[in-house]
């Protein structure tokens, strides 16, 4: 018995140790994960080692019919440890002017709104569909296996090589 509570006491000490912390520095999407991964959350401290951080394969940050007007998120710092990420939406009007370089597990990736965003770094090696409603001007490289691009700018578009595998292209051009 004794030498059970001590192996008990020694494992969590051991995870304990494992766990990575990094401070989330947007106070409205520290708010999110705290709703939404709270097991990973200790105040704005998110650890990046967390099951509800690494398993989490959908991020859906768009208005919806409950809340219309979500807090404005600026910095999506915290993204890049969802290793998991399999499908990310990120609808916004507010005036983030850069993403992380996102998690290369990402399938699925709608961005839209960013009226500041003028580019993206590099898309996951694994996206399969992309759409994108911003002002952008450019992408970066598409990943080879992308099957599915729809894009909607409003400003002059500098299109990258397209990949030989993409099956639909939608794109309109407003301005």
């Amino acid at each position: 018995m004794k030498n059970s509570i001590l192996l008990i006491i020694l494992l969590s000490f051991l995870i304990k140790v494992k766990a990575q912390f990094v401070t989330i520095p947007d106070a409205n999407f520290v708010t999110w994960l705290q709703a939404n991964v709270p097991s990973a959350m200790n105040g704005n401290q998110m650890d990046t080692t967390s099951l509800a951080v690494t398993t989490r394969t959908i991020i859906d940050l768009q208005p919806t019919q409950l809340d219309p007007n979500p807090p404005a998120i600026l910095n999506y710092f915290g993204l890049q440890f969802f290793k998991g990420l399999i499908t990310l939406n990120i609808s916004t009007n507010y005036s983030a002017t850069n993403l992380p370089v996102l998690p290369n597990s990402i399938e699925n990736l709608k961005l839209s709104g960013f009226p500041s965003l003028t580019s993206l770094n590099s898309l996951p090696n694994n996206l399969k569909n992309l759409n994108v409603y911003l002002k952008i001007t450019t992408l970066p490289t598409l990943p080879s296996g992308l099957e599915s691009l729809t894009i909607y700018t409003q400003n002059a578009f500098t299109w990258p090589q397209i990949p030989s595998g993409l099956k639909s292209l939608q794109c309109s051009q407003s301005g």
